[in-house]
């Protein structure tokens, strides 16, 4: 799911921060540089581990933003809304099945500041990636107008 942030961002214009496992380890790119060499704007954590990065990615930014279908287990978005929450960060998830899921990233995109956006892995969810692209498209263009 933060991978189709980031390319909406690269997209989009909009700044990249943030973290990723060591070597830029990701699950579909798991030798160095990783997902890096998409986004070498990313830095490294000192392990490979994800739940590390998932607690750096929290703690940089200003709110989280969960794009998260009810009753779906994801550990890894269940670690970054107690993180979010153990540091009082705001968070909005947003069911990409509701019909106002849109709307309702599109109000937290408008919030400011850094977003973090988290939700299942590709992996646990396929297709997750695209949906939340097409999403994060459809928020954006309704809120710029």
């Amino acid at each position: 799911m933060d991978r189709a942030g980031l390319a909406f961002a690269r997209a989009f214009g909009l700044p990249i921060a943030g973290w990723c496992p060591q070597g830029g380890w990701a699950e579909d790119l798991p030798h160095p540089p990783g997902v890096r060499a998409l986004f070498p704007e990313l830095v490294e954590t000192p392990d490979r581990r994800p739940a590390e990065r998932t607690r750096r990615n929290v703690a940089l930014a200003d709110r989280l933003v969960l794009v998260w279908p009810r009753g779906f287990a994801s550990p890894g978005t269940a670690l970054a809304l107690a993180h979010a929450r153990a540091l009082g960060r705001p968070v909005t998830a947003v069911d990409p099945t509701d019909p106002a899921a849109a709307a309702q990233l599109a109000q937290a995109l408008g919030a400011g500041g850094l977003v973090n956006l988290a939700g299942p892995r590709e992996s646990e969810w396929p297709g997750a990636e695209a949906m939340a692209y097409a999403l994060l498209e459809r928020a954006w263009h309704s809120r710029s107008g």
